[in-house]
């Protein structure tokens, strides 16, 4: 069983274990990556989109007196701008 032809196998067939563990992980942590990119740059867009939304002096009175009746007020009118 010491023969060259099954060392020689059993290194390759090592190396090619490690090299398929090694693929794996960096797959996972590129696609990890990415992701955590996507859901960054789609939060800076939600935010940028809902910022240029609110009237900043409606959202600074509704700061100063806050109660749910001028939130709805606030909605509404938002609402009724964008018809």
């Amino acid at each position: 069983m010491n023969k060259l032809s099954t060392k020689i196998g059993f290194v390759l067939l090592t190396g090619m274990v490690i090299t398929l563990i090694g693929s794996l992980l960096l797959m996972y942590k590129s696609t990890n990556d990415t992701v955590e990119k996507t859901i960054a740059m789609s939060s800076l867009d939600i935010a940028s989109n809902f910022s240029h939304t609110i009237n900043p002096t409606s959202y600074a009175d509704f700061l100063s007196n806050q109660s749910i009746r001028n939130l709805y007020i606030l909605g509404y009118t938002r609402a009724v701008r964008r018809l």
